[in-house]
């Protein structure tokens, strides 16, 4: 419910899924919308320690890397620059709590306040 903090009611599964508010209701990870199957399996935000959201940016798109609970491992920080590197995408990745912008100077410079 807040960004970049687990949300108090998720336990193995969420505990208020039935009376979750709206920004809950409206919200589908990059995983849950992988129709292709893109992500492997292990990268289900519970297995994976992360979320992943495509957001907008300039007439693009980018992936943003989210730490959700725990500390990105490193098999996942590797899988996700091979993503990037294979789709020529640009990423945002939360790395111990610190935002890291891979992209051209534009890219990183719009974000050059949060990720400091």
């Amino acid at each position: 419910m807040f960004p970049g903090r687990p949300c108090h009611f998720l336990g193995k599964a969420c505990t208020i899924y039935e009376f979750r508010p709206s920004t809950c209701k409206n919200y589908f990870c990059s995983w849950m919308l992988d129709s292709n199957k893109v992500f492997p399996e292990w990268f289900r935000p519970d297995l994976s320690g992360v979320i992943l959201t495509h957001r907008d940016w300039q007439g693009g798109t980018y992936l943003e890397v989210r730490e959700a609970g725990k500390e990105i491992t490193p098999s996942v920080l590797s899988w996700i620059y091979e993503y990037g590197a294979r789709h020529n995408m640009y990423l945002r990745v939360q790395v111990k709590g610190t935002w890291h912008s891979h992209g051209d100077q534009s890219f990183a410079e719009s974000f050059n306040t949060e990720d400091r």
